[in-house]
């Protein structure tokens, strides 16, 4: 499956999971989440996702459906963070956005043995008193 027509057949299965919603037949809507599910997992591609996320939370209701697309951007989120059009999403907020690359450097730092105290008290860390800037990994 190549890489733009894995996001146009997601559009396609979350448009039938609306219609499904819409018409309330639950059967069609939980193939649709299961056809999701398992592209996602068998083809996962960052191109396109974004227009995944914005049919996503733009139109959809069910929570299973937000649930798998969540977690999906989760467990690829530095390579969809690479793409500026899913760092500019309209269901994104800068605020959102910064607080997802603070916990990427955090995690990163976490992991070279730093205490959570050395990491509160890194300086490009704490770009405002007490709080965690939101100016890393453009």
């Amino acid at each position: 499956m190549a890489k733009a027509r894995t996001a146009e057949i997601l559009v396609g299965h979350v448009r039938v999971n609306a219609i499904a919603d819409y018409y309330d037949i639950p059967q069609l809507k939980e193939l649709a989440n299961t056809k999701i599910q398992h592209i996602i997992e068998t083809n996962w591609s960052p191109h396109g996702f974004s227009e995944v996320v914005k049919e996503v939370f733009n139109s959809i209701t069910d929570r299973e459906l937000r649930e798998i697309v969540s977690l999906a951007a989760t467990a690829h989120i530095e390579e969809l963070l690479e793409f500026e059009d899913f760092a500019e999403l309209d269901v994104m907020s800068d605020f959102a956005i910064g607080i997802i690359r603070n916990m990427l450097t955090y995690t990163y730092k976490a992991g070279e043995g730093l205490t959570s105290r050395e990491l509160r008290d890194m300086k490009h860390l704490s770009g405002i008193k007490g709080g965690v800037a939101c100016h890393f990994i453009k």
